[in-house]
């Protein structure tokens, strides 16, 4: 996929150094369990970090 865009690379490698196995735990808790919407609980974290505004 890289090599075919590899403007994705500048995207996805600093989200993939955050997503380590703790953080993946508390969102999949948060849709799992508290049954909130996938699409929320990322945003939500993809804001928190900074990643978006």
């Amino acid at each position: 996929m890289f090599r075919q865009y590899p403007q994705l690379r500048e995207i996805f490698v600093p989200i993939s150094r955050k997503l380590d196995t703790k953080t993946l735990r508390k969102l999949n808790y948060a849709v799992d369990v508290r049954d909130k919407s996938p699409e929320s609980v990322a945003r939500t974290w993809l804001k928190d970090n900074g990643f978006i505004e």
